[in-house]
């Protein structure tokens, strides 16, 4: 199928039901891939809500698709920036955030441990119970 060989696809001078479906197509097809879409008028709001992730670009044609967006920029030139440094930004983030939430819990464990240890593995709680 077609949609399986490629990597991106771009659609111009289609009706909004067609760009809709091609990312359906796209989402069927390939429930492992996130699907994003971006559009700048009220023709691509089907298409936008269709995707995993959809971006809207407020423009001359109007805001409704900034509405249905889950993103929405000003102008074509921010979304270099939304993509490329906001992505990786969120997930850098996001491998912090469990990276601390690992150490925390082994330090947790490594108390309750010694704890134990001390008290000849006498059963107390060492957390407060609200």
């Amino acid at each position: 199928m077609l949609s399986e060989l490629s990597e991106s696809v771009l659609a111009c001078r289609v009706s909004p039901k067609q760009k809709m479906e091609i990312v359906m197509m796209v989402r069927l097809s390939q429930p492992s891939v996130t699907t994003l879409a971006i559009g700048d008028g009220a023709n691509d709001v089907n298409m936008i809500t269709a995707a995993h992730c959809g971006i809207g670009i407020k423009g001359v044609e109007g805001h409704q698709a900034a509405r249905a967006s889950d993103y929405s920029i000003g102008e074509f030139k921010h979304i270099t920036k939304l993509i490329l440094y906001y992505g990786r930004e969120s997930y850098r983030k996001n491998t912090t955030l469990i990276i601390y939430n690992f150490f925390k819990v082994y330090i947790y464990i490594f108390i309750s441990h010694i704890y134990s240890l001390s008290y000849i593995f006498y059963i107390l709680n060492i957390s407060h119970q609200y």
